[in-house]
């Protein structure tokens, strides 16, 4: 018995979950990194704080094809050993 449903109603489907899965890991890692932000005992620049975001992100979410998050890896262990001890 074929689907009522066209296959494209199930394709659209995917790629609106997708984005609301990637907008879910960026809300997560962006609600972690406030929390880091606001009991930091000194101001930190926006710099640090999208580093900060970067370092949750790719922690709680690799992405071992993403170009980024290669280039994170290559630093990260350093990173994260100096910045959260």
């Amino acid at each position: 018995m074929e689907s009522p449903v066209p296959p494209q109603v199930f394709t659209g489907m995917a790629a609106e979950l997708g984005r609301l899965r990637m907008a879910a890991q960026l809300q997560t890692a962006a609600t972690l990194t406030a929390a880091v932000v606001a009991a930091a005992e000194s101001k930190l620049s926006l710099e640090q704080i999208l580093a900060i975001q970067k370092d949750f992100y790719f922690a709680m979410h690799p992405e071992p094809g993403s170009s980024a998050y290669k280039e994170w890896q290559k630093n990260s262990a350093q990173a994260l050993r100096t910045v959260y001890p």
